[in-house]
């Protein structure tokens, strides 16, 4: 039998951490930027952010009274030191308001008080607690548009639109108009594939496609990365670019690389409401989780590398010499091997955001 001398092993405490969230913003009717304590007093300062179009204010009520307006976002709740053991609970409820008088659905979040005295009358010591008990406003730390860096000018702007406005005309959603985008690019693109000189790593997006396409210069992931990002922003979608590649080392003579290089990208689906993983280099059009749609490259690298769930994958080709797109299981597709070489777990993913 074990005995309290006997030796114990050393432990730590490991917190899973994850900034999934934050790589991956949704649009939020009203959403928590923050959550502070009051600067005097005893409560807690909310901070509020809506993805409500011509926004006016937020109305909050709390506990049932008269609501109140805020136009800068910030809404208060503030508790009594009453000195006795007794709990205190307040329900704010929010909602958005646009100048039109359009308003969002009311959002509700509860936050506790509990006393020390509370504590003290079973014999603990504690401290005051406020917490946030029951809410279904979410803490989003970014937006979508933090993510969304290639911001083309009108020029480029009308360049797409008589390059390819036929090509999105009609098409329904963003993940849609962004996959006829690609099939449109990857066919001009396909003949020109090769290592690109440096003159393409300076110039332009689109200055990188007329090249390539005129048969001055080759295209790789990068290129592809970056003409369809400034292609898909030029026209309405939001989209944006993911490098990659793990370095391991270097002795000044050659660098060592744990994970090959690559550059892929993100589209914002906004009837999705969630961010969709496209690949020109390899010509997918797509990713989905058996019916479940869709999915992100977070997720892309999550499922490929899990045993059970890879066998849910399928990916949707295009193949431009037929003009065809099609969706086979991942464990069938003649991408599976690149799929494995990048997306691996010693990968390092880099996003980039609007300081």
């Amino acid at each position: 039998m074990a005995t309290a001398t006997d030796a114990k092993p050393t432990t730590e405490t490991v917190p899973l951490q994850s900034n999934y969230w934050e790589l991956y913003p949704r649009r939020e009717e009203i959403a928590l930027a923050s959550v502070k304590q009051v600067s005097e007093g005893l409560g807690v300062l909310l901070s509020l952010r809506t993805s409500l179009q011509d926004f006016s204010h937020y109305l909050s009520s709390q506990n049932g009274e008269p609501a109140q307006e805020s136009r800068d976002g910030e809404v208060t709740v503030r508790f009594r030191r009453l000195g006795d053991a007794k709990s205190q609970h307040i329900t704010t409820e929010i909602l958005a308001v646009s100048k039109s008088g359009q308003r969002t659905k009311p959002h509700k979040i509860t936050i506790g008080y509990y006393p020390k005295e509370l504590y003290a009358a079973s014999g603990q010591t504690a401290p005051n607690w406020v917490i946030v008990q029951n809410t279904d406003l979410t803490l989003a730390c970014a937006t979508v548009e933090d993510w969304v860096v290639d911001l083309p000018p009108e020029e480029d702007r009308a360049y797409a639109r008589q390059r390819w406005g036929g090509v999105v005309e009609g098409r329904r959603s963003e993940y849609e108009k962004a996959q006829a985008l690609a099939r449109s690019i990857i066919t001009a693109l396909k003949p020109h594939a090769g290592v690109p000189s440096d003159v393409m790593r300076a110039s332009a997006p689109f200055q990188q496609f007329e090249r390539a396409i005129s048969g001055q210069d080759r295209v790789w992931c990068g290129n592809h990365a970056a003409i369809f990002s400034w292609a898909c922003n030029a026209l309405g979608v939001p989209a944006r670019r993911i490098g990659m590649n793990h370095p391991y080392g270097s002795d000044g003579d050659h660098n060592l690389l744990l994970a090959e290089g690559h550059s892929t990208t993100e589209v914002f689906d906004e009837t999705l409401n969630r961010w969709v993983w496209i690949d020109l280099t390899f010509s997918i059009l797509g990713v989905h989780l058996a019916e479940d749609g869709p999915i992100n490259m977070a997720e892309l690298v999550q499922f490929l590398n899990d045993g059970c769930r890879i066998q849910a994958l399928a990916v949707v080709e295009f193949d431009p010499a037929s003009g065809e797109a099609r969706r086979v299981p991942v464990t069938e597709s003649g991408k599976k091997a690149a799929l494995f070489h990048y997306f691996k777990r010693d990968q390092q993913f880099r996003y980039t955001r609007r300081s």
